[in-house]
């Protein structure tokens, strides 16, 4: 019988395997909202879980590429200021521009995700 359940201690040990068989990095539970497990005969046979997420938008007046740059840096300082002071670990930009993805690599030291940006609205 497969059932879903809120994770426990004691299933520690198999989320840490489960995670190693991802090939992700381990997952960061700061801001951990929910942990749940799905158990078939016993085992814990997949982990998934809900936690807060920082997510960073920047609307420029596109009249000048210096002002957006200049915009752009100072906004993100303020940013980072303030998720330091608000104890928020990750920042996580979505763009669409190749080239200023490139630019926050090489210049803001962000780093590229694995797989696909996705989402879904909850319905209330």
């Amino acid at each position: 019988m497969i059932e879903i359940r809120k994770a426990k201690k004691e299933d520690w040990e198999d989320i840490v395997k489960l995670s190693a068989l991802s090939g992700l990095p381990f997952p960061d539970f700061d801001r951990l909202i929910s942990a749940s497990v799905v158990v078939k005969d016993d085992k814990v046979i997949a982990f998934g879980y809900i936690k807060t997420f920082v997510e960073a938008i920047f609307f420029p007046d596109k009249e000048s590429k210096k002002s957006i740059a200049v915009s752009f840096r100072l906004l993100h300082e303020q940013m980072l200021k303030e998720c330091k002071e608000l104890g928020i670990p990750t920042i996580t930009i979505f763009s669409e521009n190749p080239s200023f993805t490139k630019i926050l690599e090489d210049n803001f030291n962000y780093t590229p995700c694995k797989g696909d940006a996705i989402y879904r609205e909850v319905e209330q």
